[in-house]
């Protein structure tokens, strides 16, 4: 191949990247969390595009966790699970409650229960343990699997979703006095 030729795909491919950051500033950079939510709720490659952007926003501290836990009682599923992924990234404790609120909503989605309890493998409080516990009897199986890895990262015992009586067993003998290590 000769240098010319290379050069121009250099170029080109530059050309590329510049207008993908060219379409970025103009349309993502630009958008109001409200409008990202709303991008994430419609799902799709615009969904993804939405949650990259909330995610990138929330990494860098451009958005306040804050939002995110006010988005825990949004109408769509896929915020409520959004919110539930940053949050727990974030490990932001003070959204345990709103997180406590979803998981022991009987009308929840299984989906959205399966992200709260990722949210609390990093998010570890006590309070998350009984709530936790009565999960390890969920109709679904992604529930109950997630359920007893919130579980295990909380408890520090490796008991695991299929010995639900194991679980409560220790906890009976263990909730007086359980402190979550840090």
């Amino acid at each position: 191949m000769h240098n010319g030729v290379k050069v121009g795909i250099v170029l080109a491919l530059g050309g590329l990247g510049y207008g993908a950051w060219k379409l970025y500033v103009n349309k993502l950079g630009s958008k109001s969390e409200s409008e990202l939510f709303e991008m994430v709720a419609a799902g799709g490659a615009r969904g993804s595009a939405g949650e990259s952007e909330l995610t990138l926003r929330a990494s860098s501290g451009k958005t306040a966790v804050g939002v995110f836990r006010g988005r825990l009682t949004d109408p769509s599923p896929a915020v409520r699970i959004l919110a539930c992924r940053i949050l727990g990234s974030q490990k932001d404790k003070d959204a345990a409650k709103g997180l406590l609120a979803l998981l022991q909503d009987p009308k929840e989605d299984a989906e959205v229960k399966e992200a709260v309890c990722g949210a609390f493998v990093k998010i570890r409080v006590k309070e998350a343990v009984p709530p936790l516990l009565a999960h390890l009897d969920y109709t679904s199986e992604t529930v109950r699997v997630a359920a007893s890895e919130a579980l295990r990262s909380i408890t520090g015992q490796a008991y695991s979703n299929k010995e639900p009586d194991k679980w409560r067993e220790w906890w009976e003998s263990n909730k007086a006095t359980f402190v979550v290590k840090e």
